[in-house]
Parts: C-alpha cells; structure tokens; sequence
C-alpha cells in the first residue's frame, strides 16, 4: 500500500489509542513497530532532523547505520524533503511509533539541549 493510501486509510480508521494507531500505521505501510519508552535521542542525530522539524512531522531519529538514516513516524508519510536534499547521499528507514511516544521523546530531548 503507498503511504498516501495508508495515510487515508489511518485518517478513516476509527483506531482509540496512538498505540493502536501505531499498530494499524505497521499493518498498512508495512514497516517495522517501535516502542519509545525512555528512547533517548543522541543530540548529534537533530543534524541530521532538525528538532523542528521533526516536532512538525512526528519524527524521530533513532541512528544513522551506514549509509542509512532511522527514523521513527507517527505519520504514514512525513515531509522529509529537505532532510534527503540535505543529505542525499543517505537512504531514509522509517519505523511506525506511536505518537504520544515520538513526542514524549522529542520533548525530553528538547529539555535536556535547553
């Protein structure tokens, strides 16, 4: 399924929890689920994101391995674009999270760069 149509199929679902949503994000883009319970951002990876934009676009980064940068979504299809302009050079993963995970991991990385 492309993200657009799982983005669709998300906004229709009537899912209760972000977990769940998570879940159902997992099932229909067909990547794989993450949990961020007291995930802690290393801060040299918002080089990379910019902390932003990845607050904008409920993403967060998990690693860089390789040529390959890990993201963490709460959205079947986030706005990445200049992330991969920036750095075209690496190959974007995402994961499905749940939402109220990715921003309790932002946050908290937000709070401890000040």
């Amino acid at each position: 399924m492309s993200s657009s149509a799982a983005a669709r199929t998300l906004a229709r679902a009537p899912i209760a929890s972000d977990r769940e949503r998570a879940f159902e994000l997992a099932r229909a883009t067909g990547r794989e689920l993450v949990g961020l319970r007291d995930f802690v951002v290393d801060p040299l990876l918002f080089l990379y994101v910019p902390q932003s934009l990845a607050l904008r676009e409920r993403v967060v980064p998990l690693a860089v391995r390789g040529d390959t940068l890990e993201l963490a979504a709460a959205a079947a299809d986030p706005d990445l674009s200049t992330v991969t302009a920036s750095f075209p050079e690496l190959e974007v993963k995402l994961f499905a999270a749940a939402e109220d995970e990715v921003l309790a991991a932002l946050n908290a990385a937000a709070a401890r760069t000040g």
